[in-house]
Parts: structure tokens; C-alpha cells; sequence
């Protein structure tokens, strides 16, 4: 990386075999492209000396550039945030300007680009590269997997592997991304990586999927990358960062899910990512408890399906004290709704969801004795009778189940017909468990009554 020279003017002194040392002659050249296209606007001098300016990209960029302990250094709000081409074209306009002896203004207060950039240098931090805008990569026959590959690279000496692999990464910006963001982790540096893996999921769940079968035509949002820094993050020991981007990726696919038109590949897409969030809630520090009501809020606001996987973290095996805390704060948060019957359907729905995860974490805390008589207790609220009917069953309490069968049947005969059919189909395949003919004609002649279309 450059270092600062001898000139009060740091920047006046730059050669451009400097630029080139600090970011890959692809990237000058790129960053060359667009000084001259006239992409730089806004160009200011800030107080410490260091350049910050909008830059016209696929979409406008605030870069900031600046030397640090002697070397020189950026920030900017694209994918790779740090040494990019933006920063290369921002040096440029700056020396042109030089050139020119046009002045440069101090940015003025309180300027949105400051607040942007978030500025957050380090000593340690090194180029990012920037991103790449030329066609995905081809295969070139370099072998036919990965034994071939690791026989071409034993042959090799390490010089020769540092000068292929340096090559690689010049023409090749996605790699020399790779490396860098390794390099970062092994020194404990994840800031900038989790940086950018939070625009990524912004920029993947800006766009609403789509298809038009007709027509052949769609398209679905690629979470690959935001899926592999994930994996990335995790393999380097940041888990606790892991949960935090999962946090936010679940919230931008569920909006974005919600806004697409299609079959449901903009939530199997988003779907992928959801495995690593779980290895990384495994390993994070979050307490125990925390955990698992980290995943039940997670599938209790899953209104998709997407989040599915999560619940593999349930099944691992936990402590019957974490799982009979869980059941106790969820109960908590159940007696917070009001006693009263509502006709309000969400928050019925909403309670109802709630009430069938303490029954859970109460099973899984060996409180079965509590289970039946919290389901007693809800059913005339939530006209949850089916939930208490089935406990009641596989209690072997069946004289009780059939007692709430008949009151659920009263309570939503005329009002939610639905669970009044599931109660008569409990109800006759108890009285086929008996092998009461006679009841059975009589429940099945009811059946069809009680039926879709038909009128008691």
C-alpha cells in the first residue's frame, strides 16, 4: 500500500504505478474510466485532509478517501466498500483538479456522504478490490474436479503458486475479494466483511420476484452471496455476527416475499441462507434460553414458510430446565392477552400460535400434567377445541374429549363451521374406535347435513 510522501499534499505526490501497487492495474484502469467519463461530482477536501466525492456507478456511490498512519486508504458505499475503483477515480478527479488549479471545497456540515460512509478506519485493513463488471468466468480446462486441480497445484513450488494465485486475483476481482476478506478474518477484522454483507442482502431483496409462464420469462433474486460471506463468517469464528445479518435477512425476505409475483422461488431462494443462520446460532453466545425463543419469534413471524430450516435447532437436544423457561416466558406472554373471547380473527390467530409453542416447550420440559388444563383454557377463547379435544385423546380421556366435542360443536356450529366439521370427524372416528354402527350411521347421516353447501 502506498505510503504517505514527503509533500504536504499527500495525494499530489501519487504516481500511478502507486494506484496500482494500492489497488490492481484492472481496477486504475476501471477507476481511470470513469474519472474521464465524468462520473465523479461533488468533490470536497475534509478537515483531516482526506477527498470524498459522489461517484456514478450502477447506482451513486459515496467514497471517501484518505490516508491513514501513512497509508493510504478508503471507504465507499459499494458492494466492496473499501479499495474500489471509485476511490481509484476520486484520487484522479482530485489530481486532475491539481492539474487544473481548479479549487477543491470543504464538504459542509452535517453532509449526507459523512453519515453514509460510517467511516471506521484500521491500521490493518487492506484492499477489497471492487466488483466485477465483466461476464461470469468460463471454464478454461483446467481439469475435471477438484483431484485434478490439487495435482496441477502439489507440482508447483510456492513461489509459483503465489505469482498463479496473485495472477488470478488481478483478472479476476471476485477472488482477489475472497482472499482479502480471508485475510481480514484470520486477523480478526469481520467489520468490513459484515458491512458488505449487509448491503448485499439489501441490494438482493430490493427486487420483487417474478415469473410469466406464458411467456417463459422471470426472474428470482440471488442470495448465493449473501449465502457463501455467510458461510465465510461463520467458518472464521463470528457466529454472534451471523445471527445479526440473519436477523435482518429474514426481515427483508419476508417484506420482499410479500411484494413478488411468483411460484414461490424468491422464498426458496432466500430458503438457503436460513441453514447457516442455524450452525451460527449454535455456536453464538447468545444464552441458552435466549436461543430458543430467538428461534420461536423467528417461526412465530415466519408468514412464508421460509424460515424452516431454524427448526432443526429445536431438535437438537436441550435441557428440560431451558425448555421449561421458554414455556414459562411464552405463557407470560399469553396471559398479556385479554381473557375475553375476541372476534378479532389476527389476534385469535396470533394467541392460538403462541398457545401451541407452550404447549410445546411444556412437553419438552416433561410438563405434560399442565398441558391439558392450559388447552381447557383456551379453547373457549380461541375456539381452539380441536387442540384440547386431541390432548384429551391421546390422554385417553375420551368421555371428556367427547363432552368439549358437543360444547366446540355449540360454540361453532354457526360461526366457524370449519372446526365444527373437524370436531363431528373426531367425534365419528371415536365411535368407529367402538364400533357403535348405529352411532356411526347417525354421525355420518350429520356429516352430510352439516356438510359444505347444505343447511341444518
Amino acid at each position: 500500500m502506498p505510503r504517505k510522501k514527503s509533500s504536504v499534499d499527500p495525494f499530489a505526490g501519487l504516481t500511478w504505478e502507486d494506484l496500482e501497487d494500492w489497488a490492481g492495474s484492472q481496477i486504475v484502469k476501471r477507476g481511470r474510466s470513469y474519472q474521464q467519463n465524468g462520473s465523479v461530482s461533488d468533490l470536497a477536501r475534509t478537515a483531516d485532509g482526506g477527498l470524498i466525492a459522489w461517484v456514478q456507478g450502477s447506482r451513486r456511490y459515496a467514497t471517501m478517501v484518505a490516508f491513514d498512519g501513512g497509508e493510504l486508504d478508503s471507504n465507499c458505499t459499494c458492494p466492496y466498500g473499501l479499495v474500489c475503483k471509485h476511490a481509484v477515480a476520486v484520487i484522479l478527479e482530485y489530481l486532475d483538479r491539481i492539474k487544473k488549479s481548479s479549487p477543491v471545497p470543504m464538504p459542509k456540515p452535517g453532509d449526507e456522504r459523512l453519515e453514509l460512509l460510517e467511516t471506521d478506519w484500521d491500521e490493518d485493513d487492506e484492499e477489497l478490490g471492487d466488483e466485477d463488471d465483466s461476464d461470469p468466468d468460463e471454464s478454461h480446462g483446467v481439469g475435471t474436479g477438484d483431484e485434478s486441480i490439487g495435482r496441477f497445484l502439489e507440482e508447483k513450488t510456492k513461489a509459483e503458486l503465489v505469482q498463479l494465485i496473485t495472477g488470478l486475483a488481478e483478472r479476476n476481482p471476485a477472488l482477489r475479494v475472497d482472499i482479502l476478506d480471508r485475510k481480514r478474518l484470520e486477523k480478526g477484522h469481520a467489520q468490513p466483511i459484515v458491512k458488505r454483507i449487509r448491503y448485499l442482502i439489501r441490494e438482493a431483496g430490493a427486487d420483487v420476484g417474478w415469473q410469466d409462464h406464458w411467456r417463459g420469462e422471470g426472474f428470482t433474486p440471488d442470495y448465493s452471496e449473501v449465502r457463501d460471506k455467510l458461510q465465510e463468517l461463520l467458518e472464521a469464528g463470528h457466529a454472534d455476527d451471523v445471527v445479526a445479518l440473519g436477523k435482518e435477512l429474514m426481515s427483508v425476505g419476508q417484506d420482499q416475499v410479500g411484494r413478488s409475483d411468483d411460484e414461490g422461488e424468491t422464498g426458496m431462494e432466500i430458503s438457503t441462507c436460513i441453514p447457516v443462520i442455524e450452525k451460527a446460532l449454535h455456536t453464538s453466545s447468545m444464552p441458552p434460553v435466549q436461543k430458543l425463543l430467538w428461534v420461536v419469534d423467528a417461526l412465530l413471524k415466519d408468514e412464508f414458510d421460509l424460515f424452516d430450516a431454524l427448526a432443526a435447532y429445536l431438535d437438537r437436544p436441550h435441557p428440560k430446565a431451558d425448555w421449561s423457561q421458554v414455556a414459562d416466558i411464552l405463557k407470560a406472554r399469553l396471559s398479556k392477552f385479554s381473557s375475553n373471547k375476541t372476534a378479532e380473527f389476527g389476534r385469535s390467530y396470533e394467541r392460538d400460535r403462541i398457545g401451541d409453542w407452550v404447549i410445546s416447550a411444556l412437553r419438552k420440559a416433561g410438563r405434560e400434567d399442565e398441558v391439558i388444563p392450559l388447552c381447557e383454557k383456551e379453547a373457549p377463547i380461541t375456539q381452539s377445541f380441536s387442540r384440547l379435544v386431541e390432548a384429551l385423546i391421546e390422554s385417553k380421556r375420551t368421555p371428556e374429549a367427547e363432552r368439549w366435542i358437543y360444547a366446540g360443536i355449540k360454540a361453532t356450529d354457526k360461526s366457524l363451521p370449519g372446526i365444527a366439521a373437524d370436531l363431528r370427524n373426531k367425534l365419528l372416528e371415536i365411535r368407529r374406535r367402538r364400533r357403535d354402527k348405529s352411532a356411526i350411521a347417525a354421525l355420518t347421516v350429520d356429516k352430510f347435513v352439516h356438510g359444505p353447501g347444505k343447511k341444518a
